[in-house]
């Protein structure tokens, strides 16, 4: 690999297949041994210059793996990797929505109703639970444990309100379908007053 490395060989190499066996090395037990090898031969300085560190405790899917490993990165970083190697969808848009809600997701301890609902929105939560519970599950493996229950409880909660109810109601209904969100939230995730 060094020899191949040096000779220029690896500038060569097809995205698609590079993906795949960076891939497969993510899901590995030990995932962190193939950056060590990476590291050594020179390759990784090449292929994955953005990635100059690894978490500590890398587990789940693919997709949230990836993502894990992108938490760091700025936006554009992540999308210059994705670009490079031509990661599939699902790593890719976890990815990158990890990277553009991070900030919010780390801030989340003091966090109001308001910021809640922004992020479950900037999340798309409520059409995408699934990968909401997914983004979740990185930030709780990149903050190290922390306990993310109360923002999938203010997801719940907010999901509840019946926006077809509240548009017979007429009026300025996504005003009143965040208004109806917030109380939910507040009452069903921020601690009381």
């Amino acid at each position: 690999m060094k020899d191949m490395v040096a000779s220029g060989e690896t500038e060569y190499l097809v995205p698609e297949r590079v993906w795949q066996e960076f891939a497969k090395g993510l899901l590995e037990e030990h995932p962190g041994r193939m950056f060590e090898v990476l590291e050594i031969c020179g390759l990784r300085e090449q292929l994955l210059p953005e990635l100059e560190t690894q978490p500590e405790v890398m587990s789940g899917s693919l997709a949230v793996r990836f993502a894990l490993l992108c938490w760091a990165l700025a936006e554009d970083e992540v999308e210059t990797l994705c670009r490079r190697l031509r990661v599939p969808n699902e790593p890719r848009e976890l990815a990158l929505l990890a990277s553009r809600n991070r900030a919010a997701l780390e801030m989340l301890r003091s966090a109001s109703a308001d910021e809640i609902l922004k992020l479950l929105k900037a999340a798309d939560a409520f059409r995408r639970p699934e990968r909401f519970a997914q983004l979740l599950e990185v930030a709780r493996l990149a903050a190290h444990g922390t306990d993310f229950s109360s923002l999938e409880k203010a997801r719940i909660a907010a999901a509840a309100v019946d926006a077809g109810a509240i548009a017979q109601r007429g009026g300025d209904i996504a005003k009143a379908v965040d208004e109806a969100r917030l109380k939910a939230i507040a009452e069903a995730a921020l601690p009381p007053k």
